[in-house]
């Protein structure tokens, strides 16, 4: 057994990201009664990046939970960067996010900086001087359709999956080795 750690560029064995989305999912359901499905510290983001699916009630609802992530033992100190998509998009899986922060997050009103705020002093981004005062800064990227449209401006999923019925996902699926 050896008693150090080597970190590094990612994914080493330093990181210690489930026990960290669980954390702050407890605090988010528990504390604050929001409605998360899940909330997940990618491994490549190295703690400094978070992402949250979760149902959207309101306006102003994902800037409260940004500031309630940010307020967690967790977030206080890690998560600078912070992406919130909708409850059907599978954190995990960083083609999804991805693509759910292409498509659903404007490039304007997505955004929301929020300057000097406390953060951990080995953030690499920062200047000596906001290391030493552990002053960072933090960015929420709202990827959820806006609450407030009505639901016929939001555009329907066009895949495989969402677009076909089962009986010829089935079929196709099915017959895809012969497909070649």
């Amino acid at each position: 057994i050896l008693t150090v750690t080597c970190p590094g560029i990612p994914v080493d064995d330093s990181v210690m990201h489930a026990t960290m989305g669980a954390e702050v999912l407890r605090e988010l359901r528990d504390h604050y009664g929001m409605p998360v499905e899940f909330v997940y510290f990618p491994p490549e983001g190295t703690t400094h990046l978070c992402v949250i699916s979760t149902k959207v009630p309101d306006s102003t609802y994902v800037n409260r939970l940004a500031m309630a992530v940010w307020s967690t033992k967790t977030g206080r100190v890690f998560c600078n960067s912070l992406i919130v998509v909708n409850d059907d998009i599978d954190v995990t899986d960083m083609e999804k996010v991805i693509w759910a922060w292409a498509t659903r997050m404007h490039p304007i009103r997505g955004i929301w900086q929020v300057p000097n705020t406390f953060t951990s002093a080995l953030v690499p981004f920062l200047t000596p001087e906001e290391r030493a005062k552990r002053l960072g800064g933090r960015v929420l990227y709202d990827a959820t359709w806006p609450a407030d449209w009505p639901k016929d401006w939001i555009p329907k999923v066009s895949s495989f999956e969402a677009a076909y019925p089962p009986e010829i996902k089935e079929r196709v699926t099915g017959r895809w080795q012969d497909y070649g």
